[in-house]
Order: C-alpha cells, then sequence, then structure tokens
C-alpha cells in the first residue's frame, strides 16, 4: 500500500475517541473525522478516485482481505476505524451480532416507524377498506393489508 494514501487515511483519524462500555478491554474507538454518511460511516477516498468505507479500508489494510465478508464492529460504533475493534462477518453474522446486543429495534421503537402499537389494533379490529385506514393513518394501502394479514408488525 502506498504510504501517502496511509498517511492521509490517518489525518482523519482520532485515536481519543471513547471506551465501549460493553467491551472496555478493547480500549478506545478510533473515530473518523473525515467525510461520513447518514448512519456515521466513513468514506475514504484510496486512490485512483475509489471511495470506500473507511472502516472497510482500515480492517483490509491493517488486518487482512475481506473477500466476500464485511468488516464488523466490535463496539458497535459506526464511524470506528481501530482495527481491534473489527471483525470479518457475514450479513448474517452482523444480523445475529445486533440480535445479540438488543439492537434490532421494531415497532414503533423503529426510526422510520409511522405508527404506533395502538395503531396497529386499530387497523387489526376496523372493519374499514384498507384504503381508508391508509388515508386515515399516512400509510399505504399495502401495509394496512400486511398489517391485518399479520405479515407486518406480527409481535403486536
Amino acid at each position: 500500500m502506498d504510504e501517502k494514501i496511509i498517511a492521509r487515511f490517518w489525518s482523519h483519524v482520532d485515536k481519543n475517541g471513547p471506551v465501549p462500555a460493553h467491551r472496555p478491554e478493547l480500549g478506545p474507538c478510533w473515530l473518523w473525522t473525515g467525510y461520513k454518511d447518514k448512519d456515521g460511516y466513513g468514506f475514504f477516498r484510496c486512490g485512483s478516485g475509489i471511495r470506500r468505507r473507511a472502516h472497510r479500508f482500515a480492517f483490509e489494510t491493517f488486518v487482512g482481505p475481506l473477500e466476500e465478508k464485511w468488516a464488523l464492529h466490535h463496539c458497535d460504533n459506526t464511524s470506528c476505524v481501530n482495527p481491534k475493534h473489527l471483525f470479518a462477518g457475514t450479513h448474517e453474522d452482523n444480523m445475529l451480532d445486533a440480535k445479540r446486543k438488543s439492537r434490532m429495534e421494531r415497532g414503533e421503537f423503529r426510526y422510520c416507524s409511522k405508527l404506533t402499537e395502538a395503531d396497529v389494533v386499530f387497523i387489526r379490529q376496523s372493519k374499514g377498506s384498507e384504503l381508508d385506514c391508509a388515508g386515515l393513518l399516512g400509510v399505504s394501502r399495502g401495509t394496512i393489508g400486511k398489517i391485518r394479514r399479520r405479515e407486518k408488525w406480527k409481535h403486536v
């Protein structure tokens, strides 16, 4: 790897980040201070205009190739690029890790939820049409149908 690219990478890293409360033995997060997306993942241009996720670049540069795997965070800090905080895994591994750490929000606690559990109970008890319920609650007719068929909001 080109020394200039690595030096530029480190110029965007703050090694004085927080220590993960659930994994203090890992030490501090190394926070990406360059461009980040809306979810906090850093991006790095690593030559020839190629844009890569900063944590993935850190893993592949300082640990080894990921091949078809993802670079996952032990620390759960999306902007962390500390190679000691990263591990290789699949999408399924990521979902299991999130579930194990109680990061799988559902229902009205999801950041993008438009409905509450009370709305879901109303939808299921209502004799009105899917279209009427959808208009009343500001969601699609298809969403109402999936809720009534228990394809969505199964936990309610």
